[in-house]
């Protein structure tokens, strides 16, 4: 199916980059048919080393006759490059990429004919791990679909979901990651402060992360299960498992001391957030005659 289209894509960057590669070696594209534009000469250099593919700095050529369109750009250029590609009236699939942008904003400069897929995908799309979701447009057709999920299938996993949960999506898969690296970052100091060295403590952190959401994914078993699996409080004759309060916030650090189901102590030396003066101890005595209010300016 894809391997006799034309493919046109717009942006040289990042996630450009990594659709190409993935086109060519997993999807078995013929770099031949497939030609990338971008106002930067010396990334597209770097595409004809790298990939084989052709290349130039005129999207109108780029798309000029192509079965499959890529917008592989940023938010903020994507209404200029619409408008560049508009007159050549395209009647292939175009695959929008670009966070915020609406498809009736797309569809609304190529014109209503156009057969558009939103899509949005994450980060661990350079490594091959990605998460993308897929959104439809008003003239998409099943094949439109499934030559989008072909190319991002080979990044990762996709989802097909309605527009309107898009935004929901930027926040859970496009923000995620950050996440993800924010708790691997807090092992990988805690394995630190238990002596090991850095390197050791990242590649376990790390592994130890991609193996939990493997199994996550593959295992069919519940997060919620799964995390009983590694801490067995009843197993180890500890007990019930107390009631779970999930507005505490607890700190991810295999060097504190607390238990399981404890909020480690705080063993910053400057505390998170101001603390009372011991005079007033809580804000009610501020209405009292012994600790008035403080003052403020007018």
């Amino acid at each position: 199916m894809l391997e006799e289209k034309r493919i046109a894509v717009i942006g040289a960057g990042n996630m450009g980059d990594v659709i190409v590669g993935a086109m060519i070696s997993r999807c078995e594209m013929a770099p031949e048919r497939l030609i990338v534009s971008d106002i930067d000469e010396t990334r597209l250099e770097r595409f004809e080393t790298r990939h084989g593919v052709r290349t130039t700095t005129d999207n109108a050529e780029a798309v000029n006759g192509a079965d499959l369109v890529i917008l592989a750009v940023k938010p903020q250029v994507m209404e200029h490059v619409l408008h560049e590609i508009a007159p050549l009236s395209l009647t292939g699939t175009v695959i929008s990429i670009a966070a915020g942008v609406t498809i009736s904003s797309v569809e609304g400069i190529l014109g209503a004919r156009a057969r558009v897929v939103r899509v949005m995908p994450n980060t661990p799309s350079l490594a091959g791990e990605g998460a993308a979701a897929l959104a439809p447009g008003t003239n998409a057709t099943d094949e439109d679909l499934a030559l989008a999920r072909t190319i991002f299938n080979a990044l990762g996993l996709t989802v097909l979901i309605d527009e309107t949960l898009m935004d929901a999506v930027t926040g859970l898969s496009g923000s995620g990651p950050a996440y993800g690296f924010i708790i691997i970052e807090a092992l990988t100091d805690g394995g630190v402060k238990m002596g090991l060295s850095r390197e050791t403590a990242l590649k376990l952190a790390a592994q130890t992360m991609l193996g939990a959401a493997k199994l996550c994914l593959e295992d069919g078993r519940t997060p919620s299960q799964l995390k009983d699996m590694v801490t067995p409080l009843q197993a180890e004759g500890r007990g019930e498992r107390p009631p779970r309060d999930d507005r505490t916030a607890w700190r991810i650090d295999p060097a504190s001391p607390a238990q399981p189901d404890q909020p480690p102590a705080d063993r910053t030396t400057t505390p998170p957030h101001p603390q009372p003066s011991p005079r007033c101890p809580t804000p009610e005595r501020y209405r009292s005659a012994s600790c008035p209010a403080p003052r403020r300016n007018p």
